[in-house]
C-alpha cells in the first residue's frame, strides 16, 4: 500500500511521519515530493521522456494552477535516504508505461531494505494532487491521511520560517481548501495535529484501522528506528527529533501572540483558485469552523 501525507506546512507532518516509520510495517522517511505535483499524474509521457531535467529543475504544473504556494516544484527529492540513485529511478521511469507502474515499482524500491510493507510518503505540498493521487488508483492500494492543525498556530510557525502573516494565511487556506472536494472518500482520513499531540493512542489506533495494520501504542514509543531510512531534515521551530516524544509545547502558542488574526477571518479564497477546486468561494471563516478553530 502507499500512503500520502499532506497537509498545509508547519501542520505536524514530521512530528505524524516520525510515529509511523516506528510501526513494524510502515515505512515513511524524509519528503521525495513525488506525488505533489499534477503533471506526474496528468503528462506521465513528458516526464518519462525527460526525467533528468525534470528532477534537476522541478515539474511546473501544465496547465499552470492559480494555487500560489508549490515552493520550487521540485520532484522526487532526498532519494539518497531510501538507498536509491536518480539513475535507478531514471530507468523505472522509463521502463514504465503509466504513472501507476512506477509509484508500484518505486514503493518496492523504497521498501526492498527493509521489512516493511507500506511505503508512507509525507509532503505538504501532495494536498494539491490529491485528487490525481486518488484517481490513479480508486481502490485500497493507496489511501490519503490529511493533518489539519489551528491556522493560528500554524501562521505563528510559518511566521517563524519567514513567511509573512497573509502568505502565511493564505497558504493555509489554499492548502486545506484543495482537500475539500475529498474529505468524504472512504480512502480519506482526516487527523488533528492537536488530538495526535493529545490522544495519540487514540489517533494512532485510528490510523492503523484505516490502513488494516495491527495497533500495538508500545511500537509508537519505542526509541529506535529500524526502516533503514535516513532522516537528515530538522526545522529550527520543531521540537521533536525522529526517536523523541510527543510534545505539546507548540499547542496553543497563537494565545500569547500579540498578533490580531481576527482581520483573516473574512480573507476568501480568489474566484479563479475556487473554480479551479470545484469549490465555493469559501472563506477563512467557514474553514476555520469547520475544524473547530
Amino acid at each position: 500500500m502507499i500512503v500520502n501525507i499532506c497537509c498545509c506546512g508547519s501542520s505536524g507532518s514530521t512530528l505524524f511521519s516520525n510515529l509511523l516509520n516506528r510501526h513494524p510495517d510502515i515505512l515513511s522517511g524524509e519528503e521525495m515530493s513525488v506525488f505533489s505535483n499534477n503533471t506526474i499524474f496528468e503528462n506521465f509521457s513528458l516526464i518519462k521522456k525527460y526525467p533528468e531535467f525534470f528532477v534537476e529543475n522541478g515539474v511546473p504544473d501544465f496547465p499552470t494552477s492559480p494555487f500560489p504556494f508549490h515552493p520550487g516544484r521540485v520532484f522526487l527529492t532526498d532519494v539518497d535516504n531510501y538507498r536509491l540513485s536518480h539513475n535507478e529511478i531514471f530507468t523505472m521511469l522509463k521502463k514504465s508505461e503509466n504513472t501507476h507502474e512506477f509509484l508500484f515499482k518505486l514503493k518496492n524500491s523504497v521498501l526492498k531494505s527493509s521489512q516493511k510493507k507500506i511505503w508512507a510518503e509525507k509532503t505538504p505540498e501532495n494536498i494539491h494532487a490529491v485528487g490525481n493521487f486518488l484517481n490513479t488508483f480508486n481502490n485500497q492500494e493507496a489511501k490519503v491521511i490529511h493533518i489539519v492543525r489551528n491556522p493560528k498556530d500554524v501562521i505563528l510557525s510559518l511566521m517563524n520560517r519567514n513567511y509573512s502573516f497573509f502568505s502565511a494565511a493564505e497558504r493555509w487556506i489554499t492548502s486545506v481548501a484543495a482537500i475539500q472536494p475529498y474529505v468524504n472518500n472512504k480512502n480519506v482520513l482526516e487527523i488533528s495535529y492537536e488530538d495526535l499531540v493529545l490522544k495519540p493512542e487514540i489517533i494512532l489506533n485510528q490510523v492503523c484501522e484505516f490502513l488494516g495494520v495491527s495497533f500495538n501504542y508500545e511500537d509508537f514509543q519505542a526509541q529506535n528506528n529500524n526502516s533503514g531510512v535516513q532522516r537528515n531534515h530538522q526545522i529550527s521551530s520543531w521540537n521533536n527529533s525522529p526517536f523523541g516524544k510527543i510534545s505539546s509545547s507548540s499547542l496553543n502558542k497563537h494565545k500569547t501572540s500579540s498578533i490580531n488574526f481576527d482581520i483573516l477571518y473574512n480573507m476568501k479564497l480568489s474566484k479563479d483558485y475556487a473554480n479551479f477546486l470545484g469549490q465555493d468561494h469559501i472563506s477563512f471563516r467557514d474553514l476555520a469552523n469547520k475544524y473547530g478553530y
